[in-house]
């Protein structure tokens, strides 16, 4: 049977049981039975009649017959006071009503609340019930803005190309990711949602709108060597070129490549991972994990890191290496004559130092770390 319905039955039948009840107590044919007598005389008896309905109230399902309740059982409770005619019988009756209102009130509000919490809950919307009245909010839907995370990744390739031959410096800013690809000759070739403006042989290529999960290829002909300076969520470089300086600032660093600085190579990220050769004067690698295998050619290379797990074959002056846990092996090039300093600063690991051509290489460590020389 519907629960609407059943509350208004028992609230009807126990109105009319109370409007009954009061009729007998007070009918002057039934005055005089005993046990009216007895209800009427008998303060404790009232008292205890107030409990009941206090006990049944707080039981009750329903707000209505909680209401109704309340009130008898503080009818009920003030009838054990002698109401005299007059001025105190008018202010008995008004701290009554205001009695009722201060206890009934709360309480049907309370009701009303957790009732409409349990039916929002409930159902896909919130629904008010009240005898008589019955109220359906239909749920109000509000775009979640990760569900555009959902997005299929997409790849935007170059169909734009500008000359680079008077340009001296490149610079790359996007909030996705890049691919990018070092080729022969002396044209820029990027997709058309990117952006160009230039300041003084300045080229820079930025996004019109950020587009979550895609990633940009571009296309740089590296004939004549420029400044490089990118920044994004994640960049993969892949090809060969040659580049003046190098800057990167990303999350995610990815390069498969061979590339020759005539300066200088920064890079800053999160996570590092060459599979190439990178030569220049100087390297300077700033990340949390790095990966690194292939050919690092340089004066100086430093590199601080968390964690670095290195297969290499290396060429320097200085190589300075600060990592929380270093693990791999370190192949030296230098010839017999050509000098070098080697620093580990590591709290942990294993390193294996191969020198086949005994280049007089000064090797330093600091730290915990297991250091196996060949």
């Amino acid at each position: 049977m519907n629960q609407n319905l059943i509350e208004t039955i028992v609230f009807l039948v126990a109105f009319v049981a109370l409007v009954t009840g009061f009729i007998f107590l007070f009918s002057s044919k039934t005055s005089n039975l005993p046990i009216v007598k007895t209800f009427k005389e008998s303060a404790t008896i009232r008292v205890a009649a107030s409990g009941v309905s206090i006990l049944l109230a707080w039981i009750s399902p329903w707000i209505s017959l909680k209401v109704l309740l309340f009130i008898l059982s503080f009818v009920l409770l003030i009838s054990i006071f002698p109401i005299r005619k007059g001025l105190s019988s008018s202010l008995s009756i008004v701290l009554l009503v205001l009695f009722i209102m201060v206890i009934t009130v709360p309480i049907l509000g309370m009701g009303l609340f957790f009732n409409v919490k349990t039916k929002t809950i409930k159902d896909n919307g919130t629904k008010i019930d009240i005898p008589g009245i019955h109220i359906n909010i239909p749920p109000i839907t509000i775009p979640n803005s990760s569900n555009y995370d959902l997005r299929p990744h997409e790849n935007f390739l170059p169909d734009k190309s500008i000359s680079v031959k008077d340009i001296d410096s490149i610079s790359i800013k996007v909030s996705s990711e890049i691919e990018l690809e070092l080729v022969e000759g002396d044209t820029l070739s990027y997709p058309s949602r990117l952006i160009e403006t230039g300041d003084n042989k300045v080229l820079h290529l930025e996004e019109f709108s950020p587009i979550k999960n895609s990633t940009y290829v571009i296309k740089l002909g590296t004939s004549l060597a420029k400044n490089l300076d990118i920044d994004c969520t994640s960049v993969k470089i892949i090809g060969s070129g040659n580049i003046k300086d190098i800057h990167i600032n990303s999350v995610g660093t990815t390069i498969n490549a061979d590339i020759v600085s005539e300066n200088n190579i920064y890079i800053n990220t999160v996570g590092f991972d060459l599979n190439g050769k990178l030569k220049g004067k100087n390297l300077n690698l700033n990340t949390t994990g790095s990966n690194i295998k292939g050919e690092l050619d340089f004066d100086k290379i430093i590199l601080d890191a968390t964690g670095v797990n290195i297969d290499i074959k290396s060429k320097f002056n200085n190589f300075n290496i600060n990592a929380t846990s270093l693990n791999g092996t370190l192949e030296i090039l230098n010839t017999p004559d050509e000098t070098g300093e080697f620093y580990i600063d590591a709290t942990g690991g294993s390193l294996k130092i191969i020198n086949k051509s005994k280049a007089p290489i000064d090797i330093k460590n600091s730290g915990i770390i297991k250091l196996i020389r060949e």
